[in-house]
């Protein structure tokens, strides 16, 4: 009896009256009546139904209202896998268990609308037509659809949108016009505001550029927004200027919470007291005790600056400061692996906040994933659809689980373009002079060669033993090396140790580490600085000579500190930005390198920085020159590094950027790899040139590649 009543058109079971329900309809009143004829229900159905009642035909589904971040729920009528599958196709389509229903987002109108054309779905509340001429933003391809009995609807948007307010104009000649929800109308203003002339906000005590306006103006219509701009151009004075028209201006939020990292703290405070007059800014800092003090001063300040390390141990106190609030995360990318703490907190956060920026110019690193966490996991939330949908339009399948690779990239840039705001330094800035990138391959002698192969030897074995463990416990196999891991923390793994090996061997001459004394055991290991640091050395002598400045970044603390030995001893002014240096220290380094100086106490010659000083800063003042004494794993970093140099507001003739890497090694292996990154982010932007930009090496690129041997394999 119970299978053939859930067989009945939208049957419900009630667990508290222990009862079934079933839709008022043509099909389930004659189903009701053959029970009654077999003598399984005690009642006449007819009996229960108004005198005339006019019964309709049920369709297999029905689209109901849903919640504002998923307005429409589709229940069906029956268990149908064929037509379930059907709706379980459209981006976005997540199972609600509570309510036995399928529920979609704002960008699934069109695709629903086209199901209900077909007959597939009944919209008996007329959710998805609200008027005569509906337009709709289309997630599955970043496009607006006009539904309206006229034709030429579609023609006239395409023609003249969004250089004009073509909804405007139709409503100004009589006609019945409404969007199909509220995401669809907001995605519609920003387009709008794309092509206009900019908003420089009221009272900001800064002239923005005229790339900055456009971006703030698309800023202050969309309720989340991802700006991509190349670094160095400025992306945190365009989000304090959104921030401020959205929240002094207009008065939509009463609050701007920023989270960014922790080195770039005081510097954001600088900006936003600089930019809009206002000195109500709190900076979260100090331990568990001074956080608590701070968060409660927080809930009467108009600005908020707190770093990612501690938004999951207090997501309690953020919470409630961040409803309500508008959401700025800076460098976002560091929020993009899906386990990490930080990013689920950030998520979570993210769906309390009014409004969301995200500001990072480097959005994806190694692969389509990260594009989806930055965008769709905290910009502008479920704008992607399912997470797992997107890994099989995006990616392979892994041999050994797991996803890998890219794909469908094109279509992936056009779904996403509407999202997002992007500048690079050749179109908004053609008086800045360019960046010039070059490559230093180094030459070693045969002791240190003999030395350098022992290290690889081991580097190697560990990386297959690496993977074999990851296949073993489904892993992803090649791909699965986590490169961040190993650098951060080098000392303690065979691949670290080579990197140390290639940046000086005196790094594992003194290293108390087993992987070091195991291979200065071996009798190969030079008590030498090694051929990088001779090169710098020379250089930092001849600028400090001519007056020049120049920045010094490496991965290695101990690598950081070994260049300050030796410029101490060669009487080169410099100063020192670590992880292990105090944050006012940190400061006063940032402070001397960027000053003119006096006649009495000259500036530092050399700024010597680990990666803790790579986003954020601006070093490029009085200083053109930047030397890479080892190269980082991601394209991303690298450009990060250029870019403290090499920004908007720069005055100098002429930008270099030295990458030294050790012939035969490792090195030319990360190189290789930076390039590959790079090529993929230049696919997901439609851009080229990203390798040259980073390594200072141009060529062809791995898609290139791939195409040339699907023409050979034909």
């Amino acid at each position: 009896m119970v299978e053939k009543v859930k067989s009945l058109p939208f049957a419900k079971f009630d667990g508290e009256s222990k009862s079934w329900s079933v839709q008022v309809c043509a099909q389930s009143v004659d189903e009701l009546r053959g029970f009654y004829l077999e003598g399984l229900l005690d009642v006449a159905v007819d009996d229960l139904l108004e005198q005339d009642e006019v019964l309709y035909d049920a369709k297999a589904a029905v689209v109901r209202p849903g919640s504002i971040r998923r307005p429409y729920l589709v229940h069906t009528a029956k268990r149908d896998e064929s037509l379930f599958a059907k709706l379980r196709s459209i981006p976005g389509a997540t199972w609600e268990k509570g309510s036995g229903c399928l529920s979609y987002p704002p960008t699934a109108s069109v695709a629903l609308s086209e199901m209900v054309e077909r007959g597939v779905i009944d919209d008996p509340l007329k959710l998805l037509t609200p008027a005569e001429v509906v337009v709709s933003f289309d997630g599955r391809n970043g496009k607006f659809v006009v539904r309206a009995k006229d034709p030429r609807a579609m023609e006239a948007f395409e023609l003249h949108y969004p250089k004009k307010d073509v909804v405007e104009r139709w409503r100004e000649r009589g006609l019945d016009v409404e969007f199909s929800d509220d995401f669809s109308e907001e995605i519609y203003r920003g387009e709008l505001a794309r092509a206009s002339e900019g908003l420089q906000p009221k009272g900001l005590q800064v002239d923005l550029f005229e790339y900055q306006r456009k971006n703030v103006a698309v800023a202050v219509e969309r309720s989340g927004l991802g700006v991509f701009d190349s670094p160095g151009l400025g992306k945190t004075a365009t989000a304090i200027a959104a921030g401020y028209e959205v929240m002094v201006n207009r008065g939509l939020v009463k609050r701007c919470v920023v989270v960014v990292p922790g080195s770039v703290r005081s510097q954001w405070a600088r900006e936003i007291k600089r930019f809009t007059g206002n000195t109500d800014v709190v900076v979260i800092e100090g331990d568990l005790k001074r956080r608590g003090a701070l968060y409660k001063e927080a809930e009467d300040a108009r600005w908020l600056v707190v770093h990612y390390d501690v938004l999951h141990t207090d997501i309690k106190s953020l919470s409630p400061l961040i409803s309500g609030s508008y959401l700025i995360a800076d460098e976002c990318h560091r929020a993009k692996s899906p386990t990490a703490k930080r990013t689920k907190a950030l998520r979570q956060l993210a769906l309390k906040a009014e409004r969301r920026l995200a500001l990072t110019g480097t959005p994806v690193e190694n692969e389509p994933g990260e594009w989806y966490s930055v965008l769709s996991g905290f910009a502008v939330p479920g704008s992607l659809g399912n997470v797992m949908d997107f890994f099989n339009r995006y990616q392979y399948p892994g041999r050994f689980g797991g996803f890998e690779g890219a794909r469908n990239l094109a279509e992936l840039r056009e779904r996403s373009r509407c999202h997002y705001v992007r500048h690079t330094k050749s179109e908004v800035a053609p008086f800045l002079p360019p960046l010039i990138v070059q490559h230093l391959p180094i030459d070693t002698d045969p002791s240190y060669a003999a030395a350098l192969k022992r290290a690889h030897r081991e580097a190697r074995d560990e990386i297959k033993r690496s993977r074999i463990e990851r296949a073993s416990n489904g892993g992803l196999g090649d791909e699965g090396v986590d490169w961040s891991e190993i650098e951060s923390g080098a000392e303690m793994t065979a691949v670290g140790m080579l990197r140390l090996m290639c940046s000086s061997p005196r790094l594992v001459v003194e290293s108390a580490s087993p992987a070091a004394q195991a291979l200065c055991e071996s009798g190969l290991v030079p008590e030498i600085d090694g051929p990088k640091l001779d090169e710098f050395r020379l250089l930092a002598t001849s600028l400090q000579a001519s007056g020049e400045r120049v920045v010094c970044f490496t991965f290695s603390e101990k690598m950081a500190n070994l260049v300050a030995e030796r410029m101490k001893e060669d009487g080169v002014r410099y100063v020192l930005y670590t992880g292990a240096v105090k944050r006012s220290d940190r400061e006063a380094a940032v402070l001397a390198f960027t000053s003119e100086g006096d006649g009495k106490v000259l500036p530092p010659t050399v700024f010597i920085s680990t990666d803790a000083g790579a986003e954020g800063l601006n070093l490029g003042k009085y200083c053109s020159t930047l030397v890479n004494l080892d190269v980082p794993w991601t394209s991303s970093r690298l450009e990060q590094r250029s870019n403290r140099i090499h920004r908007i507001d720069g005055t100098a003739k002429g930008y270099r950027v030295i990458n030294m890497t050790l012939r035969g090694t490792l090195e030319e292996g990360i190189l290789r790899m930076v390039e590959n990154k790079a090529d993929l982010q230049d696919a997901i932007f439609g851009e080229s040139g990203g390798r040259k930009k980073t390594t200072g090496r141009s060529g062809r690129s791995v898609f290139e590649d791939a195409m040339d041997e699907w023409e050979e394999g034909r």
